[in-house]
């Protein structure tokens, strides 16, 4: 039997996904709020709103919305997470460490949710902040392509010997594809520098 209030949820829902497809950051925005306003127990909905103010830049608007939660503010890890990229948007970058890495145990389970927060931080530009988390992740799961990301965050950061050092450990681990070293231009900075010639022997 066809019911309306599903069909109209499903209608918004489609619009949502529409708008957040569109990158249309400041429609996504206005129609979470108004989904929040009659659905205000969709934890889930809240991060997803304080996410796109984010990803839109308007964090003096994602701080009054999360201070306005007050005691309801949700608990899980993705609002920490959102509550973390806030902080390094605002420069707070070891009080963002020291918040997340206090929410984020390092455990196998966690380890996507690291590489989740080493590649949004990558995206923000924070190299640095980046490679400080994939260093984490990389304790709780070695493994060939979170050495290379580490990498690639380090070359940009200036940190030669550090990004040579991860390059080396992801051709260890199997991430050793000579075209992707010698065309990504995350690593242009590492080029010119004696010990690339030896890194490309040891790929493929």
């Amino acid at each position: 039997e066809f019911n309306e209030k599903e069909a109209g949820i499903d209608n918004e829902g489609r619009e949502i996904l529409a708008a957040s497809y569109s990158n249309d950051f400041s429609k996504t925005a206005n129609l979470l709020k108004q989904w929040m306003q009659s659905h205000p127990e969709d934890d889930d909905v809240f991060v997803s709103y304080i996410s796109v103010l984010r990803r839109n830049k308007q964090i003096v608007e994602a701080d009054n919305a999360i201070k306005a939660k007050g005691n309801n503010l949700p608990s899980n890890l993705d609002m920490k997470t959102e509550q973390a990229l806030i902080m390094y948007e605002k420069n707070e970058n070891a009080e963002a460490e020291k918040f997340i890495l206090s929410h984020l145990r390092p455990i196998p389970q966690q380890h996507f949710k690291y590489a989740q927060l080493a590649n949004q931080l990558y995206a923000m530009k924070k190299y640095l902040e980046s490679a400080a988390i994939y260093t984490v992740a990389l304790t709780i799961f070695p493994n060939g392509p979170d050495y290379y990301n580490m990498a690639c965050c380090w070359s940009l950061g200036g940190e030669k010997d550090k990004a040579f050092e991860a390059l080396n450990k992801a051709a260890d681990n199997g991430y050793a594809s000579r075209n992707d070293f010698e065309n990504d231009e995350d690593l242009a900075p590492l080029r010119k520098d004696a010990r690339w010639k030896i890194l490309l022997e040891k790929l493929k």
